[in-house]
């Protein structure tokens, strides 16, 4: 279980945990890192929901989720990750459909959305 006293770092911009089996959700005190730069979470097996919060991590550049059981749907607040570079949710248990923001985000060079679970809509439309 990543502690939630990670969320009390105010100055952490590179959170590096990928590997570690690491369960539970994502603390969403997590999310309120405003100068976080850096999310690599893939390789656990966290569960539990992406908090809506993470629309307010205006630095953010990455953020590699892969291979985890990670629920519930895709917050569209993504959207909102002006200077996201990479993104990757490859392989976990999402439903609904992918967000439309997700399609304008003009800095996206790096998508990876292979393996997601029940999902259903149309596929993603990217406009640069």
């Amino acid at each position: 279980t990543l502690p939630t006293e990670f969320g009390m770092m105010t100055v952490l911009m590179d959170l590096d945990i990928r590997g570690n089996k690491l369960s539970g959700p994502i603390p969403s005190e997590i999310f309120n890192l405003a100068q976080m730069t850096m999310l690599r979470f893939d390789d656990n097996m966290f569960s539990g929901t992406i908090s809506s919060e993470i629309g307010s991590m205006e630095e953010l550049q990455g953020f590699l989720l892969a291979n985890n059981n990670v629920t519930g749907t895709i917050p569209s607040e993504i959207g909102q990750l002006k200077k996201l570079t990479k993104l990757n949710l490859r392989n976990n248990n999402f439903r609904g459909s992918i967000p439309t923001e997700i399609g304008l985000m003009t800095s996206l060079t790096t998508i990876d959305l292979r393996e997601l679970l029940s999902f259903e809509g149309n596929m993603l439309v990217c406009h640069a």
